[in-house]
This record gives structure tokens, C-alpha cells and sequence, in this order.
């Protein structure tokens, strides 16, 4: 065993993907990489003190699938290691999903890997991707058309799933498993070269090696310059998400526009992974898709997400603005009303001078025009007022369609409504014409403002 042991135990640590201590759930299929893993981890076990359980996913696929799962359970019992088995009738589910058979077998994977975690809250998942596996994936993406996330391949960690031997070749893994006489079971598809990926493995990465004997290895570089450029534009797209979007699902497509192509992909790949929950058969025809201009609204169907697309706004069809109401007291300081059915506040504070607001999401009213309490609402069908300067009665409606809002995010423009059922103002649009600043007011004013994270309304 120490012919990579060494070697294995030194990646982990520099890595800093195990520590002394850990609980670990090691991804088990029986095949000669997840028994070198699995072999490797029990030997660190006794050193590090590790909590080591083993995750067989019975696929129900093959013929000899009972006798897989027998094998598996014999090789964890003689080595005394706690095996958690499950089953999962893949074709069934791809059937149901319209899907083929080999990505749904990973989407069911995952999804059980998922449930292994919430099990044990404190584990972290390891599964045997190798350098090999990397390379493979690499070209499978290259020959796609994939961009830097699929370009990047197989991050040695993410969020509580490892990948110990991501540093190491099949060949290496190999001659491991046969130096140290481990048995592992021999799956007959891994040379049906009908599958892509055993296309590439035994037809296309041979003829490459010929040209490139230290492929993987420099696959492998690729990967990880790719890996940290991509968690740089991720970051970005985070955090250039977290002060425009609205709501957490409302995105504004001309502050969008405003940034530079590259970074347009990448913060509409985080949209739809906060708002679907994941990126499974987005690709990047949807990307362009939807940074397409379009003036008319538009439904947009996503695998696993519809969206629409109104007025400089893209958010998910089934969103709804859940009505709100506040009562909004005399205020004796400035004081904050959160709106949270509408991602914003409101602020409303006493003043003894007048100074012009520098926008209509600010008000200046006197203290002695108005009747407390005071409300704020949602719009409401009907709802209208004479706006400053003004000689008419202008629907509100009207107003928030000026302010560039679709109707279905009306409710992300409050109304201010005096005591007496009065309408003092539209956020956004000017104040009613009763409740302006005349020259003959006094103080004390009250102000009125309202805060949008991150709202910058088009045009």
C-alpha cells in the first residue's frame, strides 16, 4: 500500500480536503477506483481517526447487478466497514424524465449523495474522480462547446463532496490495486465504446498520449487555472447579484447590459442556479437566449424553469408579490418600516429644513398636511392622484408603467396613504400635489424614502 499511500495522504493534506478527526461517507460502486479510495481512506482511518462509512447506489441496470451488490457487501463486511446501501430504478426514472440513461444514473447519484449528507450533517462525501476521469471530462466538454465552467471539470472540492484522487491517473490507481493484490468488480459496460466517455477513454486519450505522453498532467494544469478563473467571475456574479436582485428572483436586465459580455454569462448562470437550484442541462444557446433584446414581453422555457421577460425585467413565471401593509406612526426620530414582501424599506424621518429631494424616491412633506397614522399598500385597481405641478388626476397604474415596471411587479411600487384614505405618494413617481412643500410651509417636514437593494430601474 505505501507504493501510493504516501503520496495519497501528502494530496489530501496540502489539499486540505481530509483532517484528522473527519467524518467521511466514501462513494462505493465496487470498480477499481472507488476500492482504492475506499481501501486508502481505511488505512487512514486508523491513522487520523476517521469516521468511515461506504455509499453503494444499486442503478438496477445490469444483469448482474444482484451480484454487484453482493460483492460490494462482501468486501465492506470482511474489512469491517459500515456500508450504507440504496436502490434506484434509473430506468424507469429516465423514462419518466425523458432523459438519457447515463445522465440520469448521475443525477440519481447525486440526488442520494445529497440525502447521505442531510443524514449525517457532518460528513463529507468523497467519490473516486481521478486525473484520468478529469481529462476525460475536459475533451467530452471541449468537443460540446462548453465554456469555462465546463472547461474547469472536476473541482477537487465542492461545498462537502471531495475528490481525493483527483491527483492521481488510472494508471497509478492501477498499479496500486495490483502491487497490493485488492480485488475490485469488473463492470462490462466500462468498454462499451457505444458511451462517449469510453469512446474517449480507450479510442481518443491513447492517440493523444502518442502526441502528448503527460496529457492528463497538463489537462490537469488547465483545469485548475480554468477552476480558479471561473471562481473569480462566480464571485463577481455573486456579489453583483447580491445588490441588484430584487427579491432574490427579479432580475434588471439594464444594469445587466451595462457590464461587460463575459460577465453577463456568468451572472445569468448564477441567476438561474439561485432561482432553479442547479444548472442541470442549461447550456450556453440559453445564455445567449436570453441576453437576446427583445421589445415585446416573452415567455422563456428553460429546462426546468420558465421565465418571463418584461419591460428591462427577467424573472420566474410563477412569481407572486405577496400583498403587505404597514402602519407607519408620528415619528419622534428617523425610524425604518422593512417591507419584506417587497425586498425594500421604507425610511421616514422629522426635518427642520426643507432641502429638494434629488429623486422621486424621496419625498419632503409637512408635518402639519398630514393625519397619523399614515399606511403603506400595495397598488389597487382605481388608485389615482393629482401628482405635483400637475392639473390633472393621473392613475397610478400609469405612473408605475412611466417607471418602467411590468404588471407583474406592480406591487414592487408601495403607495403612501394618508390617514384620511388620501393617496400622499407613488414611490418613484412625484407626491401628490395637496402634500407639496408651498412657500409659505414651516417646519417641521417629514421625509419619506424608500430603499430598493440594488434597484436601478431601466432607462
Amino acid at each position: 500500500m505505501d507504493s501510493l499511500y504516501p503520496a495519497f495522504i501528502t494530496a489530501v493534506s496540502r489539499s486540505r480536503l481530509i483532517r484528522p478527526g473527519d467524518e467521511i461517507v466514501c462513494a462505493f460502486s465496487g470498480g477499481k477506483d472507488s476500492t482504492a479510495l475506499l481501501c486508502l481512506l481505511k488505512r487512514l482511518q486508523e491513522e487520523w481517526n476517521l469516521r468511515l462509512r461506504a455509499l453503494y447506489v444499486n442503478h438496477l441496470l445490469r444483469a448482474d447487478h444482484l451480484e454487484e451488490e453482493a460483492w460490494v457487501r462482501s468486501f465492506c463486511s470482511r474489512r469491517q466497514i459500515e456500508l450504507i446501501a440504496d436502490r434506484a430504478d434509473v430506468r424507469k426514472e429516465s423514462e419518466r424524465q425523458k432523459m438519457n440513461l447515463e445522465h440520469c444514473a448521475s443525477l440519481v447519484r447525486h440526488r442520494l449523495y445529497h440525502a447521505a449528507l442531510e443524514r449525517y450533517p457532518g460528513a463529507k462525501l468523497a467519490t473516486a474522480h481521478t486525473a484520468s476521469d478529469q481529462a476525460e471530462t475536459f475533451l467530452i466538454k471541449l468537443l460540446r462547446g462548453s465554456g469555462s465552467e465546463g472547461l474547469s471539470g472536476i473541482f477537487p472540492r465542492r461545498h462537502r463532496i471531495i475528490r481525493p484522487l483527483i491527483f492521481f491517473t488510472h494508471e497509478v490507481i492501477q498499479s496500486f490495486l495490483d502491487q497490493n493484490q485488492i480485488p475490485f468488480y469488473r463492470d462490462p459496460t466500462n468498454r462499451d465504446t457505444r458511451l462517449l466517455r469510453n469512446r474517449i477513454r480507450h479510442r481518443l486519450i491513447p492517440r493523444l498520449k502518442k502526441i502528448s505522453p503527460r496529457l492528463e498532467d497538463h489537462i490537469q494544469t488547465s483545469c485548475r487555472i480554468l477552476q480558479k478563473e471561473l471562481s473569480f467571475f462566480q464571485r463577481l456574479a455573486r456579489s453583483w447579484l447580491d445588490r441588484r436582485l430584487l427579491l432574490n428572483r427579479i432580475l434588471p436586465l439594464s444594469p445587466l447590459l451595462r457590464e461587460d459580455p463575459a460577465l453577463q454569462a456568468h451572472i445569468l448562470r448564477e441567476y438561474i442556479r439561485r432561482v432553479k437550484g442547479n444548472l442541470y442541462h442549461i447550456t450556453s444557446d440559453h445564455i445567449t437566449t436570453l441576453l437576446q433584446p427583445a421589445d415585446a414581453p416573452q415567455k422563456l422555457s428553460l429546462p426546468g424553469l420558465e421565465l418571463s421577460r418584461q419591460k428591462g425585467y427577467l424573472f420566474p413565471r410563477d412569481l407572486i408579490i405577496k400583498k403587505y401593509r404597514r402602519r407607519i406612526a408620528l415619528p419622534e426620530k428617523s425610524s425604518e418600516y422593512p417591507l419584506r414582501s417587497i425586498g425594500s424599506t421604507l425610511r421616514v424621518a422629522p426635518l427642520q429644513a426643507f432641502v429638494k429631494p434629488p429623486n422621486h424616491e424621496e419625498i419632503i412633506v409637512p408635518l402639519s398636511s398630514l393625519r397619523f397614522p399614515l399606511q403603506v399598500r400595495p397598488p389597487r385597481p382605481g388608485d389615482g392622484y393629482r401628482k405635483l405641478h400637475t392639473g390633472f388626476r393621473q392613475s397610478v397604474k400609469e405612473m408605475i408603467r412611466q417607471q418602467g415596471f411590468p404588471p407583474a411587479l406592480r406591487n414592487l411600487c408601495p403607495l403612501l396613504v394618508d390617514g384620511n384614505g388620501e393617496l400622499i405618494w407613488c414611490c418613484g413617481s412625484a407626491v401628490a400635489h395637496p402634500y407639496r412643500v408651498r412657500e409659505n410651509s414651516r417646519p417641521p417636514y417629514i421625509s419619506f424614502s424608500l430603499y430598493r437593494p440594488g434597484q436601478i430601474p431601466p432607462g
